[in-house]
């Protein structure tokens, strides 16, 4: 916590205190840092970040309610990015359904105003449910395809997994000389390119893929 100590007192100094408190085991840690008296200062978006936090250290208790503290959270925030992030993360191993519903919900709220941060949350619990359409929705045409990055395979990953759609090809396309040369990314866009029947360009990138990485099978 250095970094926040030397942060003056004020709404990026709590949010930023609570984001780190996250990574301590006990959740009582979180909890005893969250006062009303900090919340109250923080305007609507933080105060759900805010809440976020405290939710997922709540549902860490012993016995916790999830399901109701979950719900709880969707209802105070039902314009969050974040909370539908997370409670599609909480219940995508028990309710699956539900989970969908919720990132469906999510996916609806995305526009101009939301930030990256929200849409990489968002697509994260996306891909985790193997929704790679809802990982195009969240991500294509936000990521920067001049560098390697999380953001920029995940991406690669969906449109390798999704059927043929018109932006496969120009996606792949796009990305800088040195990331296509990359095996990881060479692998998916033969996969992507075979799924629409351009083999020419399949055969291309899957060569890249196989010199450059001979034991992964996938690009044989």
């Amino acid at each position: 916590l250095r970094f926040t100590e030397a942060l003056p007192e004020g709404p990026t100094k709590t949010i930023q205190t609570m984001i780190l408190l996250q990574r301590d085991e006990d959740p009582n840690v979180v909890l005893s840092a969250a006062t009303e008296e900090r919340r109250a200062a923080l305007d609507a978006e933080d105060q759900a970040t805010f809440d976020i936090v405290v939710c997922r250290a709540k549902c860490a208790l012993p016995k916790a309610d999830i399901e109701t503290l979950t719900t709880a959270l969707l209802d105070a925030h039902p314009g969050s990015v974040g909370a539908h992030a997370f409670a599609a993360d909480t219940f995508r191993e028990s309710n699956i359904g539900r989970a969908k519903a919720i990132l469906v919900s999510g996916l609806r709220l995305l526009d101009d105003t939301t930030t990256f941060a929200e849409r990489w949350m968002l697509a994260g619990v996306a891909r985790e449910m193997g929704q790679f359409d809802a990982v195009l929705t969240c991500l294509d045409g936000f990521v920067p395809v001049d560098q390697a990055s999380p953001p920029l395979i995940t991406l690669a990953l969906a449109f390798a997994n999704c059927g043929p759609r018109p932006r496969t090809h120009p996606f792949f396309e796009s990305l800088a000389p040195d990331v296509i040369a990359d095996p990881q990314y060479a692998r998916l866009a033969g996969t992507a390119e075979a799924a629409r029947g351009d083999l020419k360009s399949a055969e291309r990138h899957l060569r890249v893929a196989v010199e450059g990485m001979p034991d992964d099978l996938r690009s044989h």
